[in-house]
């Protein structure tokens, strides 16, 4: 029979075990730290197992392979960016307002949470085995995007997109700069918002 030490340390043990959805947690939240510090998406198993403080059958056990692994990470960032009201701020207000308040909440998300979302989808290999939950929420959001440009600058669709693509490194870098400690989170924001409105009315009509 267990002693009264003995005993209370199989309690504590047992207190301190971890359920399935906090395990799976752990490595989501250790797959997201390797992306961010690797800037890749190209990540093992193992290392996420480690890094998790458990086996690698037992991440095998929650996630048939890095890709399922993957798909749980942006899903996860999906769900904070619709819960920010992500696509509510591309449909409302003039081009300008859309893209500035679009990438108000894009940039707090990437200074809170970090780059995985545009890095594993930056990797066209993986972004094409993905359940695609991330590349939905982008097209819509880049759709009525791209809509109100097109109506506003006159520009066609192919140019319309083009520019989109590239004013999402605006709040990209600015997160980036708020993350290395260089900007806060407001002057980041006060930067992303002048350059955007400058790169948008730099092709208005005239």
């Amino acid at each position: 029979m267990l002693g009264k030490g003995a005993m209370a340390g199989a309690k504590e043990k047992g207190r301190m075990r971890l359920s399935a959805a906090e395990r799976k947690r752990q490595m989501v939240d250790a797959a997201d730290h390797i992306v961010n510090r690797d800037r890749s998406a190209d990540l093992s198993m193992r290392e996420v197992a480690d890094r998790a403080g458990a086996s690698r059958a037992l991440a095998y056990a929650y996630f048939p392979d890095r890709i399922g692994l993957l798909d749980a990470l942006l899903e996860g960032q999906v769900d904070l960016l619709v819960d920010a009201g992500i696509m509510e701020a591309a449909a409302r207000g003039s081009v300008t307002e859309r893209a500035c308040a679009v990438a108000a909440i894009y940039l707090r998300h990437v200074a809170g949470h970090g780059e995985a979302l545009a890095l594993v989808l930056r990797d066209a290999a993986v972004a094409r085995q993905l359940n695609g939950a991330a590349s939905r929420l982008r097209g819509r959001v880049y759709r009525a995007l791209g809509r109100s440009v097109r109506e506003a600058l006159k520009m066609p669709g192919a140019e319309a997109m083009a520019l989109i693509h590239m004013l999402v490194v605006i709040p990209e870098e600015a997160a980036r700069q708020v993350r290395m400690g260089i900007l806060t989170i407001a002057q980041a924001q006060a930067l992303s918002d002048r350059l955007m409105a400058a790169a948008i009315a730099a092709q208005a009509p005239r």
